[in-house]
């Protein structure tokens, strides 16, 4: 059965071997062609873009399948995309009520 953990290692994987493949064209200077009539070519240059992205996405994909779910939830409240209830219940408490009241109470009713 594909779990994300195993689905997000093998999209690792993959991106890992096109970034090998994009150093190797860079490196040994491979030339890609297109058979275009107007005679299409990708410069070597690009591949050095390429490649670092592949990288990226290979590195984004192994971080995925290391993580339980949790590192997603706390990039996701560092930019701003989902606010920690933490942060809910604060807003709806006054300053005398937060000295009173901890996390463990979960009475944060506004």
């Amino acid at each position: 059965m594909m779990n994300p953990q195993r689905y997000a290692l093998i999209v690792a994987i993959v991106f890992a071997a096109i970034a090998v493949l994009q150093l190797a064209r860079t490196a040994l200077g491979w030339p890609i062609a297109g058979t275009m009539p107007w005679g299409l070519m990708i410069p070597v240059w690009l591949s050095w873009i390429a490649c670092a992205a592949a990288v990226l996405l290979a590195w984004f994909g192994y971080a995925a399948s290391r993580s339980d779910g949790a590192q997603e939830t706390h990039w996701q409240e560092r930019a701003g995309l989902v606010e920690p209830d933490i942060r809910l219940a604060e807003l709806c408490l006054s300053r005398q009520d937060r000295m009173a009241k901890t996390p463990a109470d979960e009475d944060w009713s506004c």
